[in-house]
C-alpha cells in the first residue's frame, strides 16, 4: 500500500512538473533567438523578451503538434494584444508584422521550442500557414 501511495505521489509531481514546466526564465540556444530575442521569460499569460511583453490566453493543449522534431504535446497561446516592439539589434519576433499565436512546447530533457505564427488561422502544426519564426532555449 505505502509503494503504491509512493507511486502516486510521484506520478502526480511529474503530470504538475509536465503541465507547468515550461513557465520561468529561458536562455537562448539557437542562432535565431540569440538574435532576436535574447533571454526570454514564460507565464500563463505572457511571454516577456527585452522588456517587451507579448500578453497571452492559452487556447489549446494539443498533444501532438507537429514541428521538424516530430509530433510533440504544445500549449497554443493567443496573443491578446498583438505588438510588435523592436527586440535584439532591431529585429522583432515575426518581422514587419505582429505575432498573433505563439506555440510552447518542451524539448527533452531540459529544451523549450517557441514558434510564433501571423494571421488569424490558428495554427496545427511547424508547417501551418504564417509561421514566422522557430526558436530554441534551455535553463
Amino acid at each position: 500500500m505505502i509503494a503504491l501511495a509512493a507511486a502516486a505521489v510521484l506520478l502526480l509531481g511529474q503530470a504538475q512538473a509536465a503541465a507547468g514546466g515550461v513557465d520561468g526564465r529561458w536562455k537562448p540556444s539557437s542562432t535565431t533567438s540569440v538574435s532576436i530575442t535574447g533571454p526570454i521569460e514564460l507565464a500563463p499569460d505572457r511571454l516577456t523578451a527585452q522588456g517587451a511583453n507579448f500578453p497571452l490566453r492559452l487556447v489549446a493543449e494539443p498533444a501532438a503538434f507537429g514541428s521538424e522534431q516530430g509530433a510533440r504535446p504544445a500549449r497554443l497561446f493567443a496573443v491578446t494584444r498583438p505588438t510588435n516592439p523592436p527586440l535584439l539589434n532591431g529585429n522583432r519576433l515575426c518581422g514587419p508584422e505582429p505575432a498573433t499565436w505563439i506555440v510552447v512546447q518542451p524539448t527533452p530533457p531540459d529544451g523549450l521550442q517557441v514558434t510564433a505564427f501571423i494571421g488569424r488561422r490558428k495554427p496545427t502544426g511547424e508547417d501551418s500557414p504564417g509561421m514566422c519564426g522557430v526558436f530554441f532555449y534551455y535553463r
